[in-house]
């Protein structure tokens, strides 16, 4: 209401700092405005903002101004209900064209998530916002509410068509190793090398994240997988 000022005193010092820091978390996301916020907040409480004892920074380097615009036109997409449409590259390389109807935005282990209802699979589907392209907010409106039971993250279950890969890895990139999988799937060799059993689709996005290793990993099993492997490496070195 106009003229109405916020009590500082109702917080505590405590619940003033986690406040701060909370939204230093949204700001370091690269949520639009969160800055402007941070600054207003931080004059209520007169909290001088400086160098804290802990700084959180999700984005990656290079990270584009670009994220933050398609943030807020997702954000206004969501909110007032406006179907939109985009072109997505999936996981599998392939080029879509997709209208949905908007229903919510994820940050999920480093990355921006869009979940809408897909109007061309009749389903809920999860879109990575870096993969989205041509973004454009449609007049047509949608009433649909996300399941308040939905996850992002769907509960595990064994899919016994997906191979399991049997991975070696030298103990060169241990680090990587240990950064990308859990210390449940890894077996660390007499040799010193790494094993690491994985189920895994035999698809491009695979191939390409294993050739990502470089020299430093060998696909011991399955064989079918071997072979793919050493077939995209001649056409590699081919062109070289």
């Amino acid at each position: 209401m106009q003229g109405f000022t916020l009590d500082k005193s109702y917080f505590t010092q405590e619940e003033q700092n986690n406040i701060i820091q909370a939204l230093q978390i949204l700001k370091s996301s690269n949520y639009p405005d969160a800055d402007k916020s941070l600054n207003k907040v931080a004059g209520l409480f007169s909290h001088t903002l400086q160098s804290e004892w802990l700084e959180i920074d999700f984005s990656y380097w290079g990270s584009p101004e670009k994220e933050r615009n398609t943030i807020t036109a997702l954000e206004r997409a969501i909110i007032n209900k406006y179907v939109i449409t985009f072109t997505y590259f999936n996981a599998e390389l392939t080029i879509t064209n997709q209208m949905v109807e908007p229903l919510k935005l994820v940050f999920k282990s480093h990355a921006w998530y869009l979940v809408a209802y897909s109007k061309g699979k009749n389903d809920i589907r999860t879109y990575k916002m870096s993969r989205i392209r041509e973004l454009q907010i449609t007049n047509q409106l949608f009433e649909r509410e996300l399941p308040k039971d939905f996850s992002i993250t769907p509960a595990y279950k064994e899919e016994y068509h997906t191979p399991i890969f049997i991975l070696r890895f030298s103990e060169k990139i241990a680090y990587k190793v240990y950064d990308e999988f859990q210390e449940k799937y890894i077996k660390k060799l007499d040799d010193g090398t790494l094993e690491v059993t994985f189920r895994y689709q035999l698809s491009d996005w695979t191939f390409l994240y294993l050739l990502s290793f470089g020299e430093y990993v060998e696909i011991i099993e399955p064989v079918e997988a071997r072979t793919i492997l050493r077939e995209k490496a001649r056409k590699i070195l081919s062109m070289y």
